[in-house]
């Protein structure tokens, strides 16, 4: 009885309710409840079932009531799906007589281009519906690295520009054009892109249809070629010269040359400089026809034979972002030395006075013994002092200025073995001082030219050259002083107030900065220094025309003479600046002799050497030793 009663359920009880006899449809229905509303998604709309139904269903245990249950809620979530999609159909395919298949997005262009040339790409929008388009946008991409020619189509410099079209009647057919100037390197292909975005009249669906085009340079805008041996010996030094000329008919602007060294190669210097390391130059705008070199010098190393390969990239570098106009590579063979030479040095870039060490790297790459080895360096150039010159177990020869090592003074070359090597120590120290008596005594250097050679080839090897030979170039770096000097008692500019200083009342102090250099041009030359926050600047400086600022805010100053000559202070007048500054001092500096400008430093650039150059002096008080007519005592603050 039990089983018959649930499976009786709650539909059956309900209807012996719904029929009783007696009762009130009032009584039968009940008083009416409200439920708060729930809004639901049309994506996920709900079917309700009565929670007390489903109960029962379920504790009646009963597998055939459960299924039922189920049965009804997957069947309502299909009917859905089905509507949706039916009405989905019916809107864009079916019975609404309108289509995408209705609506047509093309693009004509080049298929082909040399590189620099005016591209036009056509993009047509056809409207083949019995229905208007409407909130319609064309968005045209241009090829990457791409110049738009103006107008509407460039906007902010941008390769991506959005047009609205408005209303496209039924049965219509748009045309817009795009123009640009398109690089890229030679057999690269660039892409063109269009996007149509539109929603049918009545409708709130927004619909998309896209397209591409591509275009194939067929020749660079910009011709780039690199000229360097063909072959050549480990270390031996040579050029490679990276000539461009451009063929584009626009300006190829903010430019740039980027160059890939082997691993294995030395950079020395370039003409032009780098901008950017030893790699980028940055080239600004390049005119059509205008034509351009950069020759690069330095050295390849390596024991073994070697192919290495140069390349040469003419474009435009925006972080990791870079359109190639034009490229090239060169490759070079490079062959070991059989008597194998080489040099290692901490630094090239040697200072006056420092104490030099240069190792000097032998090898026999021969595969038989050789006798009677020499090996002979020849220094030139006034950037060592001969007299300090030692060598391991070396001879200085002075008619030639060479070092020189022979199996007599170094017995290991009496016999070499194949594969046989070793290590060879070249010291000496740099003049502390270069007599400098025009503007010619600049620059100052020395060369190591190095050969390592037998008096007799071995046997097999007639007539070869199985010497080994390399160069070492070191540059001396300039000697700039910065003197820093103050003064009350100066006459170009005197200073005032009460000396000894008195506490609340102003005294100004006049300061002099002053640039001696030696032997190079420095560049980029900045002075910089710091007043205290108690120190008033008082705007006088001599001359009138010095490049001097100061920021209130910070109490920075500031001095940009820019370019320091060689020779500033020896044969030209030193680089020189004079300023004034106040002191009104406060009780607690009695007794005491206040700083008025902070430490000075110096910072700019050898334009021989490359290298950083600084120099500072410590901060300056009161205490102004330099003053001639100072007493002792002026410089400490009293009430």
């Amino acid at each position: 009885m039990l089983a018959n009663n649930n499976e009786e359920g709650a539909i059956a009880r309900l209807k012996k309710r719904l029929y009783r006899r007696g009762e009130e449809f009032g009584e039968r229905t009940g008083d009416p409840e409200l439920r708060e509303y729930i809004p639901h998604s049309q994506e996920s709309w709900p079917v309700e079932v009565p929670e007390e139904e489903i109960e029962e269903a379920l504790s009646a245990g009963s597998a055939k009531s459960r299924s039922r249950v189920l049965l009804i809620v997957l069947g309502a979530v299909l009917f859905l799906a089905i509507s949706g999609a039916a009405a989905v159909w019916y809107l864009l395919g079916g019975f609404g007589g309108i289509s995408p298949s209705d609506i047509s997005l093309t693009i004509e262009g080049p298929a082909e281009l040399a590189g620099g040339d005016l591209a036009e790409w056509r993009v047509f929008i056809e409207n083949r519906s019995d229905k208007a388009l409407e909130s319609t946008d064309l968005v045209f991409n241009y090829p990457d690295g791409s110049r738009p020619l103006g107008g509407e189509n460039k906007t902010a410099n941008t390769l991506r520009v959005r047009k609205n079209l408005g209303r496209i009647a039924p049965k219509a057919r748009v045309e817009e054009r795009f123009r640009a100037f398109l690089f890229g390197d030679k057999d690269a292909f660039v892409e063109a892109a269009a996007s149509l975005e539109y929603r049918f009249e009545g409708s709130n669906v927004i619909l998309a249809r896209d397209k591409k085009i591509s275009t194939k340079i067929t020749r660079s805008p910009v011709v780039v070629s690199i000229a360097a041996p063909q072959a050549l010996n480990s270390g031996d030094s040579f050029e490679v010269k990276v000539e461009f000329v451009s063929e584009a008919k626009d300006i190829l602007a903010d430019s740039m040359l980027e160059m890939e060294y082997p691993d294995n190669f030395e950079f020395d210097k370039a003409s032009p400089r780098p901008t950017e390391g030893s790699t980028r130059w940055l080239l600004g705008d390049i005119k059509p026809g205008e034509r351009r070199t950069i020759t690069i010098t330095g050295a390849l190393h390596s024991q073994e034979y070697a192919e290495e390969t140069f390349r040469a990239f003419l474009g435009t570098f925006e972080g990791a972002n870079r359109m190639i106009f034009g490229s090239d590579s060169a490759t070079v063979s490079l062959a070991r030395q059989f008597l194998d030479l080489s040099f290692q040095a901490v630094n090239q870039v040697i200072k006056t006075g420092q104490n030099v060490n240069v190792k000097v790297l032998w090898k026999n790459n021969l595969p038989v013994a050789v006798e009677n080895a020499v090996l002979k360096i020849v220094l030139t150039g006034l950037g060592y002092d001969p007299k300090t010159l030692i060598g391991d177990s070396g001879s200085f020869v002075t008619a030639d200025n060479a070092m020189r090592w022979s199996p007599a003074s170094y017995p290991p070359f009496a016999f070499v073995e194949p594969g046989e090597e070793g290590v060879l120590n070249l010291n000496f120290s740099v003049p502390r001082f270069f007599e400098i008596k025009s503007s010619d005594d600049s620059n100052f250097g020395l060369r190591l030219a190095g050969e390592f050679g037998v008096p007799v080839n071995p046997l097999g090897f007639g007539g070869v050259d199985v010497a080994g030979k390399r160069t070492l170039d070191m540059k001396v770096e300039t000697d700039i002083q910065f003197l820093r000097e103050g003064f009350y008692h100066f006459p170009a500019l005197p200073g005032s107030g009460p000396l000894p200083p008195k506490v609340g009342r102003e005294t100004v102090y006049t300061v002099v900065w002053s640039l001696v250099n030696s032997t190079n041009d420095v560049k980029n030359v900045a002075v910089s220094a710091t007043l205290p926050q108690y120190m008033i600047w008082k705007g006088a400086v001599r001359p009138d025309e010095a490049k001097i600022t100061y920021d209130n805010l910070t109490g920075k100053i500031e001095w940009k003479p820019d370019l320091l000559r060689a020779g500033s202070g020896v044969i030209r007048p030193a680089e020189e600046v004079i300023f004034q500054v106040g002191l009104v001092a406060a009780p607690a500096d009695i007794d005491r002799s206040p700083v008025i400008v902070s430490e000075a430093v110096v910072n700019g650039i050898d334009d021989w050497t490359g290298s950083g150059v600084r120099a500072s002096e410590p901060a300056l008080t009161t205490d102004l030793r330099n003053d001639p007519r100072f007493k002792q005592g002026d410089g400490v603050v009293v009430p």
